[in-house]
């Protein structure tokens, strides 16, 4: 019931709601935090950037981090900004690549030059968060770092590598023709009557 309560408060946008939930959002557990986070993003009250700046530095909880991180792309501020910027230097990789996929969506294609460093992090999970966020943000800049672009097309991860593949794309790369070409070739058809394991 608190949770449908906190969740109305945002949804109706009780002037009060922004003291409040602020009030309540230091001493509540994971789940309170998370409908806290949603509902506070939508109050345009200066207080909710710096508390979402301080769960992300004290909270250990990874639901909560990325409530709090979606809360910050919601007020979409300068400070939001600057604290989502600030967590691309974070010691855990998670944070680096949570931070990077916020700035890619946050509709600012220049901060794609605060993001393209994070290129060559040795986490897979950074790389990837990286490569998407530059082609999401349409950062055309990254064309300078078309080598390490490519060294991930051919050597990362799967999923790194498809990452990389889009936004060789993106940049309409030509010198990585070959190199695509080599891996469209090795596609083989599906047989449709082959029997393969359900996704869930």
């Amino acid at each position: 019931v608190v949770e449908d309560a906190i969740g109305a408060v945002g949804r109706l946008r009780i002037r009060e709601g922004a003291a409040w939930g602020l009030a309540l959002l230091h001493d509540a557990d994971n789940v309170r935090k998370i409908s806290l986070c949603r509902t506070l993003s939508v109050f345009p009250d200066p207080g909710i950037v710096t508390a979402m700046g301080s769960e992300l530095n004290q909270e250990q909880d990874p639901f909560v981090h990325q409530a709090a991180i979606r809360a910050l792309l919601q007020v979409h501020s300068d400070s939001a900004r600057d604290v989502l910027l600030g967590l691309l230097r974070h010691p855990t990789p998670v944070m680096r690549g949570r931070a990077a996929s916020a700035l890619g969506a946050w509709g600012d294609r220049e901060l794609g030059e605060d993001i393209l460093p994070l290129l060559p992090d040795d986490d897979p999970g950074v790389q990837e968060a990286v490569l998407t966020a530059l082609a999401e943000a349409n950062y055309l800049g990254a064309r300078q770092d078309l080598a390490g672009i490519r060294r991930l097309a051919s050597q990362g991860t799967p999923r790194v590598r498809a990452a990389a593949f889009r936004l060789l794309g993106l940049l309409r790369d030509t010198e990585s023709s070959a190199m695509i070409t080599d891996v469209t070739r090795n596609i083989q058809p599906a047989d449709p009557w082959e029997p393969r394991e359900a996704a869930f």
